[in-house]
């Protein structure tokens, strides 16, 4: 049995294992907040900033032993405090930031079904909120509303392009399979190979998993190649956890991969490892 003495240490050590934690943690935060928003900050604030993080590490290391423990928590809440600004400002830009990124590549992975001006659009009052975040100054009482009626403008535009992502969605959740062969086993694959080779086509191996983001991402834009762009090449999906064979047989161990086949054999120089559809593109013309 653990003596009650026994039982009161294990809660403290867990007590003190536990903050050390969220200190390392929390320091590892402000440092990189800190870099991440350095340009809004002066000289003298960053050399500060620098100054409390390396007394708070010197604090941390004097106070090693489960007695000091307590003190280690004041001493952690008084750097919470002297340091949120840099994190709550790095939060602030983090937030919108990350819609405009999920907007500008959103509308880069579905580029093939917007008009050239929509794209224009877009990328126009993107590069107008970078240029926003480069030049205000975050402690200005104005900055947080600036920045939510740039936002708001990008949000506004992208309404009826979200309407022909989604569109599109529909459609291609619904022709997959007339564009994109999906093969299954290994024996339909090999039987494939074969009957293709005589046309002399190209064979587009598309190797993915359904709970791949990137694979997921890049398949609208395999499709629309497949459907708008390249009919005379046989474009093909080849799931790895539902054909390990032809997987193996491969040796796909990342996806998405993309394999190239004509006359029976793979072209290794033309194999592409992610979602890059700039070489994609260059291995398909070079090889179609």
């Amino acid at each position: 049995e653990i003596s009650q003495f026994d039982e009161l240490n294990v809660t403290k050590l867990d007590d003190y294992y536990k903050i050390k934690y969220d200190i390392l943690e929390y320091v590892q935060q402000v440092k990189y907040a800190l870099g991440d928003t350095r340009q809004y900050w002066t000289n003298e604030e960053q050399k500060q900033a620098h100054v409390t993080i390396d007394k708070f590490n010197e604090q941390i290391v004097l106070q090693t032993t489960i007695e000091n423990c307590e003190q280690l928590k004041i001493d952690y809440e008084k750097f919470k405090e002297e340091t949120k600004k840099y994190v709550e400002l790095y939060e602030r830009i983090e937030k919108s930031q990350s819609v405009i990124d999920d907007i500008s590549s959103v509308t880069h992975q579905y580029e093939y079904i917007f008009t050239e001006d929509e794209k224009q659009n877009i990328e126009n009052l993107c590069e107008e909120f970078s240029k926003l975040m480069e030049n205000i100054n975050m402690t200005d009482t104005t900055a947080d509303s600036q920045i939510q009626t740039q936002v708001e403008k990008i949000q506004q535009a992208f309404k009826p392009l979200e309407e022909k992502i989604q569109h599109e969605k529909r459609q291609t959740e619904a022709n997959e399979d007339i564009y994109v062969k999906h093969i299954v086993n290994h024996e339909d694959f090999e039987k494939l190979v074969k009957e293709e080779n005589s046309s002399k086509k190209l064979i587009l191996i598309d190797f993915t998993a359904t709970w791949c983001s990137p694979c997921q991402a890049i398949k609208p834009w395999f499709i629309a190649q497949a459907k708008l762009k390249y009919n005379e090449i046989i474009f093909v999906k080849v799931d790895v956890d539902e054909n390990e064979e032809t997987s193996a047989a491969y040796k796909i161990n990342a996806m998405p991969t993309f394999v190239f086949i004509k006359d029976q054999k793979e072209i290794v120089e033309a194999r592409t490892t992610g979602a890059d559809k700039v070489r994609l593109l260059e291995m398909i013309e070079k090889y179609k």
